[in-house]
């Protein structure tokens, strides 16, 4: 399959499905799931700490 074929199948059909995003969900609730899953994946906890450390 060439690269032309192949970004023609790719793009072809987009991902249709419906996303639903909570609107009622406050600052302190969004921040507390981000911290809760930081903890819960260290690759997500080391990948933070270098980045602020640049």
């Amino acid at each position: 399959m060439n690269a032309q074929k192949f970004e023609r199948a790719f793009y072809a059909k987009p991902d249709l499905r419906e996303v639903k995003v909570e609107q009622n969900r406050t600052d302190d609730e969004v921040l507390a799931d981000l911290i809760q899953e930081i903890k819960e994946k260290p690759d997500l906890h080391k990948m933070l700490i270098k980045l602020l450390a640049d």
